[in-house]
C-alpha cells in the first residue's frame, strides 16, 4: 500500500493508514518476532509518505505491543506474540471451528439470568467504547466470550479456549485499539445476544461465525489451518 496519491490526507490520518498497513504486514509473518525493520528511508518510501507521518505511525505501533524501539530509540522490531506458541491465524481458525458451536449450545441453554448477564456486559461495554476504554473493552470483550463458553455446557470445548486465553486477550487488546473498530464489535455482540435470547441456535452459530470472519477481514487475518 502507497499513500502518496492521497495528498488531501492530512498528516494524522497518512500515520493511521501506516499503522494500519504494518498492523497487518506484522500479523500475516511478513516479519517475524525479533525481526528488525526496515529503515525508516525504506518504510516511508515504501508507503509513500514522510518520515515524520512514519515515525507517528511506528510510535502507535510500539503502543499497541507491535513493535519495540532498540535502546537507541531509532530502529524497531516486530513483536507480534512473541511470547506464544500459536499464531493469530492460528488461533483465527481455531474459534472459527469452536465459537459458533458454543454460541448455538448457550442459545439452546439460554435462561433468563444468564441473558442478564449478556445485557449488563454489553451495557458496561458500550460505556467504554463512549469513554474510550480500551482495557475496560478488552475486559468486557473477554467477559462476553467467557461467559457464552460458560453457559455452553461443553468443560472440554471450555478448557481448550482457556489453554489460548491469553493469546485472545492480545488479539482482543489489538483489535479493540484499532479506531472505529469498538463500535461494530458491539453491534455483532448485540446481534448475537438477540439470537441467544431468542433461543435460536442456528442464527446464534452465524452471527458469532460472521463476528469472527469480520474481525479476521477487519485486521486482515488469514485463518491458518
Amino acid at each position: 500500500m502507497a499513500v502518496s496519491n492521497l495528498p488531501a490526507l492530512g498528516r494524522a490520518r497518512l500515520s493511521n493508514l501506516a499503522v494500519d498497513e504494518l498492523r497487518a504486514r506484522i500479523i500475516r509473518g511478513h516479519w517475524k518476532p525479533g525481526d528488525r525493520l526496515p529503515s525508516e528511508r525504506q518504510l516511508s518510501d515504501q508507503l509513500g509518505m514522510s518520515r515524520s507521518s512514519l515515525r507517528e505511525a511506528i510510535r502507535g505501533l510500539e503502543a499497541m505491543g507491535f513493535v519495540d524501539a532498540d535502546d537507541g530509540g531509532d530502529a524497531s522490531f516486530a513483536n507480534w506474540s512473541a511470547e506464544h506458541r500459536y499464531s493469530i491465524g492460528e488461533l483465527v481458525a481455531f474459534r472459527l471451528l469452536v465459537e459458533p458451536e458454543l454460541a448455538a449450545l448457550a442459545a439452546e441453554n439460554a435462561d433468563g439470568p444468564f441473558i442478564v448477564e449478556l445485557e449488563a456486559i454489553m451495557a458496561a461495554m458500550e460505556e467504554a467504547a463512549a469513554r474510550d476504554d480500551l482495557t475496560a473493552l478488552v475486559r468486557l470483550d473477554t467477559a462476553f466470550h467467557d461467559a457464552i463458553t460458560g453457559h455452553a455446557g461443553n468443560q472440554l470445548y471450555r478448557d481448550l479456549l482457556g489453554y489460548v486465553g491469553q493469546l485472545s486477550v492480545d488479539s482482543r487488546r489489538i483489535s479493540l485499539g484499532v479506531s472505529g473498530r469498538a463500535p461494530r464489535v458491539i453491534d455483532r455482540h448485540n446481534l448475537i445476544v438477540q439470537a441467544i435470547r431468542a433461543g435460536d441456535a442456528d442464527r446464534a452459530w452465524a452471527a458469532m461465525r460472521e463476528h469472527l470472519e469480520r474481525f479476521a477481514a477487519d485486521m486482515r487475518i488469514h485463518p491458518v489451518g
